[in-house]
C-alpha cells in the first residue's frame, strides 16, 4: 500500500522565500482588484531573478489535467526532471500527482495563488 501524501496549507503571509516574494508582489500589483492578472500581463522579464523557482501551468481540458508551461531550472535540478510541457497527472507517485491536481484546481476555482 502506498504511503499517504499530504500537504499543509500556509498563508501567503508565510511566503518567506526572498526570491518568490517579488513575484507575489508583482502578481498583486498587476492584478489590482481582480482575482488574478491575465497571463499577458505577467512578463517574464519582470521576474528574471525568480524564473528558476517558478512553475507556471495551464489547464489542458483536452487531456483532463494541467500542463506545465514553465518548470523552473532550480526546481528541475532539485526534482531531477524537467516537466515543462508535461502533464501534472504524469508526476510520480500517482498520489503526489493527485495532490498537486487538487491544489491547482483550487487555484483555478478561487483565482488566487496558494502556498503549501
Amino acid at each position: 500500500m502506498p504511503a499517504s501524501i499530504s500537504a499543509e496549507r500556509l498563508t501567503l503571509d508565510d511566503l518567506a522565500a526572498p526570491v518568490l516574494r517579488p513575484v507575489f508582489d508583482l502578481w498583486n500589483r498587476v492584478r489590482g482588484d481582480r482575482p488574478m492578472p491575465s497571463r499577458a500581463e505577467l512578463r517574464p522579464e519582470e521576474m528574471k531573478q525568480s524564473l528558476g523557482q517558478i512553475m507556471i501551468f495551464e489547464r489542458d481540458r483536452k487531456q483532463g489535467s494541467f500542463r506545465y508551461r514553465l518548470f523552473g531550472s532550480i526546481i528541475t535540478s532539485s526534482q531531477g526532471a524537467d516537466f515543462t510541457r508535461k502533464l501534472v497527472r504524469d508526476l510520480e507517485p500517482r498520489e503526489y500527482a493527485a495532490l498537486i491536481e487538487r491544489h491547482y484546481e483550487e487555484c483555478f476555482s478561487t483565482g488566487a495563488p496558494s502556498l503549501y
